[in-house]
């Protein structure tokens, strides 16, 4: 599967922009999100190839989102070359 992967210094919640999907992502460790989790619709359990994401998304992809952790939220933009 291809993505990419995240480290935060404390654990709290991703929550990206335009997917009704929520990322629990742990303090200190790595958290793996896959590109098929990236596109609605194409979540699957194969994933979907990075040919196919760049047909749907393009080279360059600015994904963007929020942290949360109880009531406070921080944005999240985050631009990724494929």
């Amino acid at each position: 599967m291809a993505g990419f992967s995240i480290t935060v210094d404390h654990s709290c919640d991703l929550q990206l922009d335009g997917i009704d999907k929520t990322i629990p992502l742990k303090g200190g460790q790595a958290t793996g999100v896959n590109l098929d989790e990236l596109i609605a619709g194409t979540h699957g359990e194969n994933g979907i190839s990075l040919k196919t994401f760049r047909t749907f998304c393009g080279h360059i992809v600015t994904i963007q989102g929020k942290l949360k952790k109880d009531n406070i939220i921080e944005n999240l933009s985050v631009t990724l070359t494929f």
